[in-house]
C-alpha cells in the first residue's frame, strides 16, 4: 500500500483532470448552440422561402418610406424615437427586410401620413363584404339559450 499523501495527490490530479473535461465538454456544447441559435436566426426556412418578387416588392417599400422620411426632414432616429422601437428596427424597415413586423410597418407608415394606403392592401370581394362570420361572440348566448352551465 502507498501512503495516504500520494492517494491525495493523485486524486487530486485525477479530479482536476475531470473538471478540465468537463469544463471543455461545457464549452464545446455552449459554442455549438451559440452558432446554431445564430445560424438559425440568420437563415431560417420561411426566410429563404420568400419569393423573389416579395423580397423587391419590399425593397422598393422600404426605399419609399426613407424617400418620405427624409421628405419631413426625420432622421433615423426621429423615427426610430417617435416609433418607440431601436434604430436598427426602424432601418431594416428601409432595408426591406422581410422579418420587420406589420406593426413597425404600420407605425411608419402613420408617421409618415400615408397609412391610409394600406386599406387597398387586401381588399375584401364584393361578394363577401356584406357577409358576416357564423362565429358568435364569446359570453352571449342564443336567444333561447338558458341553460346554466357550471
Amino acid at each position: 500500500m502507498q501512503p495516504l499523501p500520494n492517494t491525495c495527490a493523485w486524486c487530486h490530479k485525477i479530479a482536476e483532470k475531470s473538471l478540465a473535461i468537463s469544463v471543455t465538454i461545457y464549452i464545446v456544447i455552449i459554442n455549438s448552440v451559440i452558432v446554431h441559435y445564430i445560424d438559425m436566426s440568420r437563415s431560417s426556412a420561411g426566410v429563404s422561402a420568400i419569393p423573389q418578387e416579395v423580397i423587391e416588392s419590399l425593397s422598393m417599400l422600404g426605399a419609399r418610406l426613407r424617400a418620405c422620411r427624409i421628405e419631413r426632414g426625420f432622421s433615423l432616429s426621429d423615427m426610430a424615437g417617435r416609433m418607440f422601437c431601436s434604430i436598427n428596427t426602424y432601418r431594416a424597415l428601409e432595408a426591406g427586410k422581410p422579418t420587420s413586423s406589420v406593426g413597425n410597418l404600420c407605425s411608419a407608415l402613420w408617421l409618415l401620413g400615408q397609412l391610409d394606403g394600406i386599406e387597398r392592401l387586401a381588399v375584401v370581394p364584393p361578394a363577401l363584404a356584406g357577409a358576416r362570420s357564423g362565429r358568435r361572440k364569446a359570453g352571449r348566448a342564443k336567444a333561447g339559450d338558458h341553460e346554466l352551465d357550471f
